[in-house]
């Protein structure tokens, strides 16, 4: 069955959706999923709480200063964005 989207592109809508061969995911398999991503961004935000907090104190210790800090921030945001 061939629909027309608002942009005037032709799409084949197939009954029951998704990609041939494959079930619809179970609410079990969507709560692990969810929960799984959800854990996965609570573990980030607390690692980034408890860096930011400690990050002073080590630069300090180090001997390093603002430019150090900065880099170190700008690092840890670079990496956090990338995965």
């Amino acid at each position: 069955m061939a629909t027309t989207t608002p942009a005037g592109v032709r799409a084949h809508a197939k009954p029951g959706g998704g990609s041939p061969g494959s079930a619809p995911m179970s609410h079990r398999q969507i709560m692990e999923a969810l929960s799984g991503l959800l854990l996965g961004m609570f573990v980030a935000i607390l690692s980034s709480t408890i860096v930011s907090n400690a990050l002073p104190k080590i630069i300090g210790d180090l001997g390093g200063g603002q430019s150090a800090y900065t880099w170190v921030v700008t690092a840890s945001l670079l990496s956090m964005t990338a995965t």
